[in-house]
């Protein structure tokens, strides 16, 4: 009879600590989300998030950064430093799967220089199925440059993200000549 009573009190005081772990881990997720939000308000953020950095800023792999899309350019903040990139310098934006990226690193010179940062993520991944953020952007010297974050597998990001994406290239207005 005690072994049952017993039984039973170890249950249910389990289930009152994983009900109360949850209720937290919920609320420290929505303090950290509505952290970000405020962060992109002063910067008059479209969206904001964390994500992991890639390649492309002089940050290490896999970094949190904080990402803020807005209308005239995008701002990362990662590690102590802010990245400013205005709209203007985009050439272009997009969303990849790994698959696309290996397809484009083996399938063409300019997009393993480009994307060969990405390849060699890949090429550490256990996992087959990733997404991810790109950016090709002209420098300062003129030069193209890309900036690559990791969606992973997280559907609201890429949601978002891919609507930033497209309102990009739907507002592309002038053409860019260039001379091979």
């Amino acid at each position: 009879m005690w072994f049952i009573i017993l039984f039973f009190g170890c249950i249910i005081a389990y289930l009152i600590w994983a009900v109360n772990y949850n209720v937290k881990k919920s609320e420290e997720k929505h303090q950290k989300e509505d952290d970000i939000n405020k962060k992109g308000n002063e910067y008059n953020a479209v969206y904001s998030t964390e994500i992991n950095h890639i390649c492309g800023l002089p940050l290490s792999e896999n970094s949190k950064c904080i990402l803020h899309l807005c209308d005239n350019q995008v701002v990362v903040e990662g590690t102590g430093k802010i990245f400013k990139l205005k709209k203007d310098k985009i050439i272009d934006m997009n969303i990849k799967t790994s698959k696309e990226v290996r397809n484009s690193i083996s399938g063409a010179v300019g997009g393993a220089i480009l994307l060969g940062p990405i390849g060699a993520f890949l090429g550490g991944s256990s996992t087959d199925f990733h997404r991810f953020f790109i950016i090709i952007y002209e420098n300062k010297e003129n030069k193209e440059q890309c900036i690559s974050f990791d969606l992973k597998d997280e559907l609201k990001i890429y949601k978002e993200i891919y609507n930033y994406v497209e309102q990009f290239k739907n507002n592309i207005t002038e053409k860019k000549e260039i001379e091979l």
